[in-house]
Parts: C-alpha cells; structure tokens; sequence
C-alpha cells in the first residue's frame, strides 16, 4: 500500500516534532504537495543537484534530507543562482522536499543518541535540554480573528502537549479601550471609548520559540497595539534536547576507544586536542555535526571525551581549560551515519503500518574535503 507526503511527515513527525526545532532552523515540508502519492521516499544529508538527478534516476518523488535547502525566508527565486535553481528543478520535477534538522537533533531516539548507541553508552541523557522550559501566552483577540491568530501561533510551534497539536483555551468577554491622538485603531473612533467582544486566547510555547511565536501572533492580529501576557511555567524537564552524554560499560582504554571511534565513524585519522586523552575512558559525550558550542554542558556533565565536528583552534583552548579531551570526528561523518537512521526508522515505520513505500539511503554525497 503506497503512502501521501504527509503520511511520511506524519511518521517523521512522530520521531521528531517539528516544534522542536531551534528557532533559527527551517525544518518540515519546504517544497511540494503534502497530498501527493509517494512513489518511493530518498534520504540525503542535504539537497544538491546530485541528490537531486539520483532522485530521479531512482525515481524518487520525496526527498528528506536533514539539512535545509533554505534557513531564511525566501524574498525572490532567481534560478541562475544555486538555490534558486534547485528550488526550481524540484517543482518542475515534482519532487517533496522536506528538511528534519535540529528538531531531529533534539529527539530523545533522534540523532545524537543514535550515535551514542553506535559507540555502546549506557544512561544516554542528551547534555542541554533549553526547550523544557514551558511559557503559557495569552493574547485578546476581536472574535471574528480568533482562529487566524490561533492558527498563526500553532504553525510558529506554540500549542504542543505530549503528543497533541494545537492545544489552546478560549474565554470570551468584553475588551475596553480609547484611542488617543494619532492612533490609527482597527476599531473605534479617536476620542470615544469602544466596548469589543474580545476572545481571551491561551496556548504553551516553548522557550526556544518565543520570539518567533510571537511575532507570527502579531503579523496576524488585526489591532495596532495588541495586549498580550508571557508567563514562565514551572514544568518538569521533557526528554528532548542537544547533544548525548552516557557511560561505557567499563573503562575503556584510550587506544580502543580511538579504535572503535575510527571503526564506527569510518575514519582513518582524527583530530584531538583540549585537554590530554585519559588513561581510561568511562563517561563520554557525543553531538553530531558542529556541537563545540555545547563544550561548557559537557564539562558541567562530567564527560572526560567530547566527540563532535567543525572544533575550531579556540575549542580547543577551551577544552585545555575545561578538562575535557576533544576528538573532531568531522560533520559530514557524524551526520551522515544519522542518515541510516532516519532510513531504518522509516522502512521500519512503514512496515508496521502495512506500507510498501520504498526507502533509500542517498549515495552520492561524500565529504567536501579530504585528508592526504
């Protein structure tokens, strides 16, 4: 039984909410037609013209990769240029393009913790976890713009509990005010004061989605100054966030570990520094892609091991201060073997759901540089 596009992104989904996103990224359906059939779904670290002629050579009609085509919105597509013209070769192709990138890095069996069951860690935690903090936004909203402010707040990431979407609370009463010289209101006249049926509209969002859930609040409420409240939650911590710190099953030599590290990750050298690689390692911490900017949470954890890509000279001034040993094992590497998983959770997904959609591991990226 074949599948819709978001059939997929509903799978996808389940593993990694797209609310989990940090509030910079660009993560879910970027381009396509949600309602159209897959024929078979390609999973790429990031959208190229190869990935792109691979997809149609295997004919591919959904692609996902975990790197965003596009971060900032998008003002003009000029197709000379290399985004544009990829944007334009998908549409014409008719190929779903959907991007799962920080939110997949926070999901608590998402890519971090993937690698840290490859290197065999023990009480896998991730190191940061900001989006537990929980705020509770309440706006006054004209009745007649009720469900196109929700709707705006929700799409931004607010409205998330558990597993349900598009949570929110509505009261409806009386909302007071008088505009004063040089307003422009929406409502009423300068001078007189207007009595509105106001709808008091609540949702929870996310600390990390803050600012954006606002402002798509404010884009879409109809008045020239709009009240609104932000109240801090007192929540417990959720299971999601950044990076992966565990325990080996026993203290490992530092010429084994370096060993198994190589073997996992499919290196034949690596880059260390910080501070001296102990005799023994038993806690070791794990962040896919560039996570020297989590340095200070590993050193708070206790990891004696840091393991991640793009570590700059400075990191690694860093980490002689900290303690901690650092092992670049480079971002195309770690993230790569995190495409497999997105491959095996999805083919694994499907199954059990009856499907018969096929699911394939992109072949033609590799590294954009190279050791001699």
């Amino acid at each position: 039984m074949d599948c819709k596009v978001s059939e997929i992104i509903k799978f996808l989904e389940d593993l990694a909410p797209a609310n989990w996103a940090e509030e910079w990224d660009n993560c879910g359906l970027l381009l396509g037609n949600k309602d159209n059939r897959v024929e078979k779904v390609l999973v790429a670290l990031e959208a190229t013209r190869d990935v792109l002629a691979e997809a149609q050579a295997l004919g591919a009609n959904f692609v996902v990769t975990h790197h965003p085509l596009y971060l900032k919105p998008i003002r003009a597509i000029h197709t000379n240029t290399l985004t544009g013209g990829l944007i334009s070769s998908f549409l014409k192709a008719d190929i779903a393009l959907y991007a799962m990138h920080t939110n997949y890095d926070r999901s608590p069996q998402g890519l971090n913790d993937y690698l840290g069951r490859l290197l065999g860690l023990r009480r896998r935690r991730p190191l940061e976890t900001p989006a537990a903090t929980l705020y509770k936004l309440v706006v006054y909203v004209p009745k007649d713009h009720t469900e196109a402010v929700a709707a705006a707040m929700t799409r931004a990431g607010a409205g998330h509990i558990g597993q349900y979407s598009d949570c929110t609370f509505r009261v409806e009463g009386t909302g007071t005010f008088q505009p004063q010289e040089g307003t422009n209101p929406y409502i009423g006249q300068t001078g007189q004061l207007e009595l509105v049926a106001e709808v008091r509209l609540e949702t929870v969002v996310p600390a990390h989605l803050r600012s954006r859930v606002i402002a798509a609040m404010l884009a879409a409420h109809p008045y020239e100054e709009v009240a609104y409240d932000l109240y801090s939650l007192a929540e417990p911590k959720g299971t999601e966030g950044l990076g992966c710190i565990g325990d080996l099953a026993s203290a490992t030599a530092w010429p084994d570990l370096l060993r198994t590290v190589k073997e996992q990750f499919g290196l034949a050298q690596v880059r260390v520094g910080g501070a001296k690689p102990p005799a023994q390692v038993k806690t070791l911490a794990v962040t896919g892609g560039s996570g020297a900017g989590l340095l200070q949470a590993v050193a708070r954890a206790g990891a004696e091991v840091y393991l991640t890509g793009d570590i700059k000279y400075h990191d690694y001034r860093l980490g002689e201060e900290l303690g901690v040993c650092l092992v670049d094992i480079g971002h195309f590497n770690s993230e790569s073997l995190g495409i497999q998983y997105i491959c095996e959770y999805l083919r694994a997904t499907l199954a059990k759901e009856g499907k018969s959609t096929p699911v394939i591991s992109s072949q033609v990226l590799k590294s954009p540089f190279y050791l001699e």
